[in-house]
């Protein structure tokens, strides 16, 4: 009985690992365009991304507040949030998780950018991101010019 329940657990931590692990989504720089798409803030405003980054480079950062290597990067998106607003579009997408415990996160981490609630898994889907965190970053006409993992290194290899 106590081997099922450590192999139980053992696979829960793996699954767990390699959902939040640092895995490049299938989209690749170059590869096509930002596809676009329509979901609320934590305020219940709707927030399309086509109208919203007109004119601008964007950036989106898919995360959930269960993952570790995601809360990691919550310093590095404000920094980057702050250097860059007036001219670049961006917005982080939480995963299937609820606004109250978005908000909540919002408010722990002192999250500076906006945060969508892609709560059906549709746009992470859109997106094909296989692993959190996922930044991906596109010019003024929504064309991917990064897709990885790290906002540090997306600011390393795109011109803002």
């Amino acid at each position: 009985m106590k081997s099922r329940i450590v192999i139980t657990l053992l696979l829960i931590m793996i699954i767990m690992v390699n959902a939040c692990s640092k895995v490049e989504s299938q989209t690749r720089a170059g590869s096509g365009k930002a596809g676009d798409f329509t979901l609320n803030n934590v305020a219940g405003e709707e927030i399309t991304l086509s109208e919203e980054s007109v004119g601008k480079k964007g950036v989106l950062v898919f995360f959930a507040t269960w993952c570790p290597s995601c809360m990691s990067e919550v310093p590095a998106v404000n920094r980057f949030y702050e250097k860059y607003k007036d001219k670049v579009f961006l917005t982080a997408v939480n995963i299937q998780e609820s606004g109250a415990k978005v908000a909540g996160f919002m408010s722990k981490k002192n999250v500076l950018y906006p945060i969508l609630l892609d709560e059906k898994g549709n746009v992470v889907r859109q997106y094909q991101v296989r692993g959190i965190p996922a930044v991906f970053a596109f010019d003024e006409n929504r064309t991917i010019l990064y897709s990885g993992h790290s906002i540090e290194e997306m600011e390393r290899k795109v011109q803002f």
